[in-house]
Formats: structure tokens, sequence, C-alpha cells
């Protein structure tokens, strides 16, 4: 970039140089065909003047001009008209020197004006490619240093909810999203486009560790009322074998006895039912079990999915540095044309100077023959 621009600079300080130099040539070669033609036009008001002062003196004796007094008066006149005729025509020629030095001057200003313009745009042009290639690259480079902070909370919070540290994964998705969040961040766009994508991770994963959470829960909740049926079915369990005892030892209470027996097998009934109940809610439960799985290998295909984004962006992230290439390319190409113009200008400045000295040379010529 500094490079460019001294390069601008250093070639605007040829064309002003160039510039300075041929109209000090221009301005030289004015003075000098002006001094010839001032020196033409002093000569010929010189002569003017000799005829002015003989005529003066022919009329100086107030007598009626004699024949031959009268023929030199007649040549002084067209001599005084020869000199005034040719004193008007180097005037004008003095004249038209000075308009054409000022014409060609006027337009080597313009020219050299122009030129510089061109620079100018091109300088400006390149400054613009450079200050977006390093925008660009800026965001790139904050844009791979977020990422890669993310890739390892998200290994991180990923290792403990696959270990059942749950209460840990919830903790560091919490701190991801929290990271995600950073008001720094709003000011890298490519980042900014994949928030979104991120967040919704954090949502996946965070809802895969409430419903395993839940699961839990339920299962632990269901083994205490197994163990609690179990305690009861062992106790009646063994109040029938004290019944039984009991009815061995006492044969003559059957009646009384085998009605409480069959209160006992009834009761003992409506508790292997209420098993059996308990059993179809476990079964229940291992069915949503099963379904929770499900879906937590569908919130792993998630996720899965979500990495393929992220593939899909890295390739994103590779075209857009083939476009900062490409736009280095065109970076280069400017360059090159401004140096191109620059010859190009350096080839006219030559050639005006050409055309100086053929002016001068048939103005020295012109010269020669008038005299």
């Amino acid at each position: 970039h500094n490079k460019d621009e001294a390069e601008i600079r250093e070639g605007r300080t040829i064309y002003n140089s160039a510039e300075r130099a041929l109209i000090r040539e221009i301005r030289r070669e004015t003075a000098r065909e002006l001094e010839e033609k001032e020196k033409e036009i002093s000569l010929i008001a010189s002569k003017l003047t000799g005829v002015d002062a003989e005529l003066q003196e022919l009329y100086s004796n107030n007598q009626e001009l004699t024949a031959e007094q009268r023929a030199i008066e007649q040549n002084l006149h067209r001599l005084q008209e020869e000199y005034r005729g040719s004193l008007g025509l180097l005037q004008n020629e003095r004249s038209q020197i000075l308009e054409a030095s000022r014409v060609r001057e006027a337009g080597l200003r313009t020219q050299l004006e122009e030129r510089t313009s061109e620079l100018t745009a091109v300088s400006e042009q390149n400054r613009a490619a450079r200050a977006e290639l390093e925008r660009l690259s800026i965001d790139q480079e904050k844009t791979a240093a977020i990422e890669a902070q993310l890739s390892a909370r998200y290994a991180t919070a990923a290792a403990q909810i696959f270990m059942d540290k749950l209460s840990d994964g919830r903790d560091s998705l919490a701190k991801i999203r929290e990271f995600l969040n950073t008001p720094s961040f709003q000011s890298v766009p490519t980042f900014q486009l994949r928030k979104e994508l991120y967040l919704a991770s954090v949502d996946a994963l965070e809802r895969m560790i409430n419903k395993t959470h839940e699961t839990e829960n339920a299962l632990a909740e269901g083994n205490a009322a197994i163990g609690e049926y179990e305690k009861q079915v062992a106790s009646l369990d063994e109040r029938v074998a004290d019944l039984n005892r009991n009815l061995a030892a006492s044969a003559a209470q059957g009646a009384e006895q085998s009605r409480q027996i069959r209160e006992y097998e009834s009761r003992t009934a409506a508790l292997q039912d209420q098993v059996s109940s308990q059993q179809r809610t476990l079964n229940e439960r291992d069915s949503a079990i099963a379904n929770l799985q499900s879906e937590k290998a569908a919130l792993t295909q998630q996720v899965t999915a979500r990495d393929s984004t992220i593939n899909v962006l890295n390739a994103q992230n590779r075209t857009r540095a083939e476009e900062i290439t490409s736009l280095n390319n065109r970076v280069n190409t400017l360059n090159q044309a401004h140096q191109s113009e620059v010859q190009a200008l350096e080839s006219q400045i030559q050639a005006l100077r050409t055309q100086l000295q053929a002016y001068t040379g048939n103005a020295s010529e012109q010269f020669y023959f008038t005299h």
C-alpha cells in the first residue's frame, strides 16, 4: 500500500518536473523569438524614424519642392508606408508568438492535469481495494479464533454429557451461550452469520440433557415403588407362612382359620395385582426410555448435521479466500495499468519535447530566411 502511494507521488513529481522543464523551454523559446522580433521591430522603427526625419528635413525650407525633391518625397512616402506595413506585420507576428506560447503551455498543463487525475483515481482504487482486503482478512482471522474456542468448549460439553455428568454439561452449555453473546463479536460479520446455528446446537444439547434427566428421575421413582411393593409382598409371604404354621398346629380351628387364610390369600392376590400393575407401569416407562433414547439419537444426528453445516461454512470461507486472491489479482492489474500509463505519459512528454525542438528549428530557419 505504501509502495503504491510512493509510486504515485513519484509519478506526480516526474510529471511536475517535466511540466516545469517544458514550460521553461517554451518560455525561453518564446523569449528568444520575441527578442528577435523586437530587434526586427526596432530596426524597422529606426528606419521609419529616419524616413520621418528626411521628410521633416525636406519640408523644413518651406519652399516649393523641385521635381527631384518631389521624387524623393514620393520615395520616402513609399518607404514610410512600407516600413509601417512591416512594423504592423512584425507586431502581429509578435502577438501570434505570445498567443502560440500561451496555447502550448495551457495545452501541456491540461494534459498533465488529466494524467495526474487518472493517477489519483488509480491510487484511490488501490486504496479502497486494499482496505477491503484488510477488512476481510481481519474478519476471517477473528472468526477462526472464535470458532477455535467454540470447538474446545463444545468438545468439553459433549464429553461431560456422554459421561452422564449432566449438571457439568448444562453449566458448560450455559457458558457457551454466554460466550456466543459476547458484545465484541457483533463487529465480526462472518461469525454473526453463523451465530444462530451455534445457538441452535446449544438448544438441542440442552433439550437432550433435560430429557435424560427426566428419564433418570422417572426410573428412580419406579425403582423406589417396586422396592416398596416387594417389601409388602415379602411381609405378606411371611404372614402366610405364619398362618400355615398356625393351621398345622391348630387343626381344630379349621373353619375360622380357613376363612382367615382365604382373606389373606385374597389380599395377597390383590397385592400381586398391584405388583403386576406396577410392572406394566415400569414396562411403559421402559418404552418411554427407549423413545427418549431414540430422541437422543435424533439429536445426535442434528449435531452431526450441524457439523456438516460448519464444514459447508468452512468451504464458503475458502471461497471467500479465493475472492480475496482474485481481488489481489485485480489490484496487481491496476498497478500494471498505472505503470503502463506512466510509461505512456513519459512517451508523450518525449514527443512534446521533440515537437518543441522541431518548432524551435523551424522558427530559426524562418528567421534566417527573413533576414
